[in-house]
C-alpha cells in the first residue's frame, strides 16, 4: 500500500491537536503508521479502543506533507466556514469537558457500574453515594449478606481506581 492509497476516515480537531483515523487495513507496516511513528512521542498518541491517532497541532502539517490524504483533509478543515458554535466551543473547551466525545469503558468496569446500579461513566461522587446507599441496604448488620457487601465494595473500589487512572 502506498501513502497515496490511504484514506482518512476521521479528522476531528480537538483542543490541542487532531484525532485522525486511517483506512490502512490495520497493517503494522502501513505508510501512515510509519509516518506517525517518525513523530516525536509527545506529538502522537494511539487510542487503541477507538483506533485513532491524536496528533499535536505542531506536528500535523509535517505529517500532512508525508500523507496526501491527510493534506487534503487538513486543507478541507482550513477551508471550512467556521460557525459560531465552533468559536463558542473552542472558548469553553478548556473550561468544561466535551460531552459529545465517546469514552471507552472496559467490560469489567461496566460490570462494576452495573453492580452499583449506575450508568457506565458516572462520576466518583455518584459511585460513593451508590456505595453508601447499597451499604445501608445490604450491610450484614442490617440483615444483608457478607458476600453482597464484599461485591459492592469491590465494584466501588474498582470504579474509583479506574476513574483516578483515566483522569
Amino acid at each position: 500500500m502506498q501513502a497515496t492509497d490511504l484514506r482518512v476516515l476521521l479528522f476531528e480537531a480537538v483542543e490541542d491537536g487532531f484525532l485522525i483515523g486511517f483506512d490502512d487495513g490495520g497493517s503494522v507496516f502501513s505508510p501512515a503508521r510509519r509516518a506517525v511513528a517518525e513523530l516525536d512521542p509527545w506529538q502522537r498518541y494511539w487510542f487503541a479502543e477507538e483506533r485513532v491517532w491524536w496528533i499535536s497541532q505542531d506536528a500535523i502539517s509535517r505529517l500532512a506533507r508525508r500523507i496526501p490524504a491527510l493534506a487534503d483533509a487538513l486543507g478541507e478543515w482550513h477551508q471550512r466556514t467556521p460557525s459560531i458554535n465552533d468559536t463558542v466551543n473552542s472558548f469553553y473547551a478548556n473550561i468544561r469537558p466535551r460531552a459529545e466525545r465517546r469514552i471507552f469503558i472496559p467490560p469489567e468496569i461496566a460490570a462494576a457500574y452495573q453492580t452499583l446500579k449506575l450508568q457506565p461513566g458516572a462520576p466518583a461522587e455518584d459511585v460513593a453515594m451508590a456505595r453508601r446507599t447499597l451499604a445501608r441496604q445490604y450491610h450484614p448488620d442490617a440483615g444483608g449478606g457478607h458476600a453482597t457487601m464484599v461485591a459492592i465494595n469491590l465494584a466501588a473500589d474498582t470504579i474509583l481506581r479506574w476513574l483516578r487512572q483515566t483522569a
